[in-house]
């Protein structure tokens, strides 16, 4: 934790924009971070109690992320003309909010699926307003040498709700219930509005403007349509997450042909974990200089460590294969996103990183769609089985990976990309 001290020296004034105030709003949303990840789990859980049904289980989860996903071009309109404090304030009192209504009807005894999808739809769309608001205070508050360091401390808080969420989430639903959850989830997003309104965005208000919403949401394809330089490392961005999708989807399925289902649970965590170690390495040092070798180096090495897996033939081999494929998880995120920050004005960042959010994680739901047919029919060049077909798909992924990082490292245009765009003023 020494490079966090570090960061947290350089500016002592708590009430200017500085890494000391991001630092407080960072503990903040950690906190909120990790109380709606059990949250979330715990409602999918319930859900799928209730139903015994995997359609409606995904359905729940579809309701978790598409609505915010749709309400990103809007959201980021929202957040280039208002405060993006005040709008992480709101989005916690919303959220808040559905926790509330959830936890209402819970104490009543009446709540049932359809409310859960569409308080989670809401809560989906206060999340996206949450995520594009903290991205862009991040770029005021935080110095720009400090944009990889920052971005990795985000990651790390990323990383420890998807490791906590599901062990707290069961170990809670033992003892206090749902009832219990949601409260917790209420005092989480209290604790986040509390840090907020210690710290001041005056380094981040926007400017007036007299134009329309709908205008300023075409500005953010404008902007990439302006800046093929971004646009490209937004596509490559696009395909990693596909490639990741998949790897994440066929997991359990693979694990399930060599070990036992209370395995699984313990191979995952450890694997995850592997992304909490990427974002200690990126808070710690920031990545390399030059943030697009950062990102190739992690993409190879995530090339690599996917081959390795679909040679796996056990526990032991499938678990370091994958703790490093989650590792570079973060490493790739964290540059990316420090140059993004660098990269696109302040004040159009929340119209810019909407539509970079869509086209990134459209892929998410393609790859989950698709996983399970195309593994079947890899599946039958070899003997048929399950194992075959994941196997073979791992590897045809870790190929792809190597190839697409060795092409934009080729590329020029791509790879020296941050020389060639300025930085934003």
């Amino acid at each position: 934790m020494e490079a966090v001290e570090e960061m947290i020296s350089e500016n002592k004034e708590l009430g200017k924009p500085g890494i000391q105030a991001f630092m407080v709003v960072w503990w903040g949303q950690l906190v909120s971070l990790i109380g709606s990840a059990i949250t979330a789990f715990a409602l999918n859980l319930w859900v799928y109690e209730r139903t015994k049904s995997v359609t409606l289980f995904s359905l729940s989860l579809t309701a978790m992320v598409l609505p915010g996903l749709l309400i990103s071009p809007v959201a980021g309109a929202l957040v280039d003309r208002h405060s993006r404090k005040a709008a992480m304030i709101l989005s916690d009192c919303g959220a808040g909010l559905c926790s509330m209504t959830i936890a209402v009807l819970v104490f009543r005894g009446v709540l049932h699926v359809w409310h859960i999808y569409c308080l989670a739809a809401l809560a989906s769309c206060f999340s996206s307003l949450r995520w594009l608001a903290y991205s862009a205070l991040t770029t005021s508050l935080a110095p720009k040498d400090r944009y990889g360091k920052a971005a990795g401390l985000i990651q790390i808080a990323e990383a420890l709700s998807q490791i906590l969420a599901p062990m707290a989430a069961i170990a809670l639903m033992g003892k206090a219930r749902l009832q219990g959850i949601l409260v917790l989830d209420i005092v989480t997003f209290l604790f986040s509005i509390a840090t907020l309104l210690t710290v001041s965005d005056a380094g981040a208000l926007p400017e007036k403007r007299n134009t329309f919403l709908w205008e300023e949401i075409k500005e953010g394809w404008l902007y990439l349509k302006a800046h093929r330089e971004l646009a490209r490392l937004l596509y490559f961005f696009a395909f990693m997450n596909l490639i990741v999708g998949y790897f994440i989807v066929l997991s359990v399925p693979l694990l399930l042909t060599f070990t036992t289902e209370s395995a699984i649970g313990t191979i995952l965590t450890i694997a995850i974990s592997g992304m909490m170690l990427g974002g200690v390495f990126m808070a710690a040092t920031g990545g390399t200089k030059v943030k697009m070798n950062a990102i190739l180096g992690a993409v190879w090495f995530a090339g690599a460590s996917i081959i390795a897996c679909s040679f796996a033939r056990g526990p032991v081999w499938y678990t370091i294969g994958a703790f490093a494929v989650y590792f570079c998880v973060p490493v790739v995120n964290a540059a990316s996103q420090a140059i993004w920050q660098a990269k696109v004005a302040p004040e159009k960042q929340g119209r810019v990183f909407a539509t970079r959010r869509i086209v990134a994680m459209a892929s998410l739901p393609f790859a989950y769609a698709t996983a399970g047919p195309l593994s079947n029919a890899l599946g039958r060049w070899g003997n048929y089985s399950v194992a075959q077909g994941i196997d073979n798909m791992f590897l045809l992924l870790g190929t792809l990976t190597l190839f697409a990082g060795i092409f934009c490292a080729a590329n020029i245009r791509f790879r020296c990309m941050e020389s060639m765009l300025p930085d934003a003023a």
